[in-house]
């Protein structure tokens, strides 16, 4: 009886965290455990049969990890391989990642039980399920290192979608912030970043939209390249609203964030 096998189901934009993954089950369990990923050169190789390696490898696998990110959710592909696992009766582990939320999954990834790739014992949690489904054991002793890398992978990958989700916020929500996000996009397409790149844009806002800024921030993870922070100075105590104190702020934005939104904005 040949070794089982682990099929990991994705979508070719993100196969780099899928051949992350798989380096991670590699190392935990040598030559115990077949990973198959359908983007991989060490899976398929030049010349073959695409649809019958896949095939193959559906028909044959013990149980089948799905990662499930914004995009990948909603493809058919995605879709018919799990589908695949429901007529094998196998087990199927649907991971999310990539700031996809529970309640966004549909049928049939939302019948099974889930993890989330943010969960801090995520490795743990879907290492028990492959010992236990494969009969095979596990040896975690690069767990810290293999958690950092998968996180760096994750965040490298969705970087693009976070910048987005982030622009598309702030640009619905509250007045204020919306102005000041708009004056932002066209000090990004008038160049002046590049002539001016240590000049930040100032504004004045209140408690309420600075922590409805942050807020928004935080949920995308994307902490460390944007951020609305309040300069320090008397003309803070006179100034008032309807919301309370207003502050003056700096609008403080990573190179990488810039380049993304400087790019898209000079496509259009």
């Amino acid at each position: 009886m040949g070794k089982p096998i682990l099929f990991i189901s994705h979508i070719t934009e993100e196969r780099d965290f899928a051949l992350a993954l798989k380096d991670v089950f590699k190392d935990i369990y040598g030559d115990q455990l077949s990973v198959f990923i359908s983007s991989s050169k060490t899976n398929i190789d030049l010349g073959d049969n695409w649809i019958e390696k896949v095939n193959y490898n559906l028909e044959n696998m013990s149980m089948m990890i799905v990662l499930c990110s914004k995009e990948s959710y909603k493809r058919n592909w995605i879709n018919y391989e799990a589908g695949v696992g429901i007529g094998k009766n196998i087990l199927v582990i649907p991971v999310i990642y990539g700031n996809l939320t529970i309640k966004e999954l549909g049928l049939p990834l939302n019948q099974w039980e889930l993890l989330k790739f943010e969960d801090s014992t995520f490795l743990e949690k879907i290492v028990i399920k492959i010992d236990k489904c494969c009969s095979i054991k596990s040896s975690l002793k690069n767990k810290i290192i293999h958690i950092e890398n998968l996180r760096r992978v994750e965040k490298e990958l969705f970087f693009y979608n976070r910048g987005m989700s982030v622009m598309d916020e702030l640009l619905k929500s509250t007045n204020d912030i919306t102005n000041f996000f708009k004056i932002f996009l066209l000090t990004l397409e008038s160049g002046c970043f590049n002539e001016n790149p240590n000049t930040p844009i100032v504004g004045k806002f209140s408690d309420k939209y600075i922590s409805e800024f942050n807020e928004i921030v935080s949920k995308n993870n994307m902490e460390n390249h944007l951020k609305l922070e309040i300069v320090l100075g008397k003309e803070q105590e006179t100034e008032y609203s309807i919301n309370g104190c207003l502050y003056k702020c700096k609008f403080i934005i990573s190179e990488k964030l810039k380049d993304l939104y400087y790019n898209i904005v000079r496509e259009i």
